[in-house]
């Protein structure tokens, strides 16, 4: 579960990311993420998150199965175990100080 949570917030902050490098060189990001959901990343995350991502739709819905709260809580987990483990997950590391912004923010609950 911790893994698969993990790949998600991580396909998340990559299309955020990808999204904000297409928009400052003139592409529009909601067809740069709709030509790359309908294409190499023709999948259930990056087209269901890909659409908030593109449309900058960052509220909390409540029935979210992903809520920034409970997305730091497993990362922070994975970042845990991957210490305990000796596993270097720096994607985790950059996750986990991405989520404490946003709570930091106040986007949390």
């Amino acid at each position: 579960k911790l893994g698969g949570n993990f790949l998600i917030a991580a396909a998340i902050e990559s299309m955020a990311e990808a999204a904000a490098l297409a928009e400052n060189h003139g592409v529009d990001r909601e067809q740069f993420i709709g030509l790359m959901s309908s294409t190499i990343f023709d999948c259930l995350i990056y087209r269901g998150y890909g659409q908030r991502v593109a449309a900058r739709d960052h509220f909390p819905y409540p029935d979210a199965h992903f809520a920034l709260d409970l997305g730091k809580k497993d990362v922070g987990l994975v970042h845990d175990a991957a210490s305990q483990a000796g596993c270097p997950m720096p994607v985790a590391s950059v996750l986990l100080e991405r989520f404490m912004a946003a709570q930091n923010a106040g986007w949390g609950e």
